[in-house]
Order: structure tokens, then C-alpha cells, then sequence
């Protein structure tokens, strides 16, 4: 069976075809991502909701941000979305109708550094699993999906992120 095309797409994607200004928002985003996990890092949630996880799934060697906590890769890239999103200041997009870096930023800088992806990887990584998700967030409410929620259309992005880096 052939591939699909979104399948092909994101394989030939690459940072050095993109724009000058996909190439500065990519790394705006990611930017503001940091920024606002660093930010919900500090909340009082975080210590309660770290050692909820740890007990699931125990420590392992992937960065929690802001804190001194390492975890698995899936833990790590919860915590990271967990406090990315938490104060509610990441990035939105406006035709999506929601905010695609809690979900695609931490799991691209998670799983890139678990890979030892170069940066150019993990910006082409975000870079396309943004432009996915936000296709996808545009067709469901084309389609008069929900309004508002971004998990129905970052899930695919998500994927594409990972799978990009994989």
C-alpha cells in the first residue's frame, strides 16, 4: 500500500525549503513555549502532579523544565506540556482556535534530546507538526467540528512531530 500524503509530505518537509518567516515563527514558538514552562514550573500544582507521575512510571532521564526532576520520556514531555499550558499564555492560532505549542513543542524537544536530534531536526520537526496540526484544527471546524479544544488536532501533529524526529 502506498503511503498517504500526508505521510509523503511530511517526509519530504524540510527547514531549508521553509520560509525565512515559517523559520522565525518555528523558533518564536518554541521560544514562548520555554518561556511559559518555565513560567508554570513554579505553580504550586506542579510538586503534587511530579509525584503522582513518579509513582507511575518512577524517575528516569529526560528533563521536567524549571524543576530538578528527571523522567521518562512520556513523563517528562506531560510535565513539560503540563506546565507549558498552565497559566494559559502560550501560543495561539487564530484559525485553529487553539494553542498547538503546549502539545508539539515539549514533545519535539523531549523525544530530540532523548534522540540526539540536531536542532535543525527538532525545529523541522516543529515546524511541520505545527503546519499539520493546524491543517487539521482548520478541517474539523471547516467540517463544523468543535469550536474551542485542541486535543483532536494536536494529536495528529503531535505524531508528525515525533514521528519526523524518528
Amino acid at each position: 500500500m502506498a503511503d498517504s500524503k500526508v505521510i509523503q509530505y511530511v517526509q519530504k518537509f524540510a527547514w531549508n525549503s521553509q520560509s525565512s518567516e515559517t523559520q522565525r515563527l518555528t523558533k518564536r514558538a518554541i521560544l514562548d513555549l520555554l518561556g511559559c514552562a518555565l513560567a508554570g514550573s513554579t505553580h504550586d500544582t506542579v510538586p503534587g502532579v511530579t509525584k503522582t507521575i513518579e509513582e507511575i512510571d518512577g524517575r528516569g532521564a529526560n528533563a521536567v523544565w524549571g524543576t530538578n526532576v528527571t523522567m521518562d520520556v512520556k513523563g517528562a514531555v506531560f510535565m513539560n506540556a503540563y506546565t507549558g499550558a498552565l497559566f494559559d499564555m502560550d501560543d495561539g492560532h487564530r484559525k485553529a482556535q487553539g494553542h498547538p505549542g503546549a502539545v508539539l513543542v515539549p514533545a519535539a524537544l523531549t523525544v530530540g534530546a532523548r534522540l540526539k536530534s540536531s536542532g535543525k531536526e527538532v525545529l523541522e520537526a516543529v515546524a511541520v507538526g505545527y503546519d499539520v496540526a493546524v491543517r487539521e484544527a482548520v478541517r474539523i471546524r471547516e467540517a463544523g467540528g468543535p469550536r474551542k479544544g485542541s486535543s483532536g488536532w494536536c494529536a495528529p501533529g503531535a505524531a508528525v512531530t515525533v514521528g519526523k524526529l524518528l
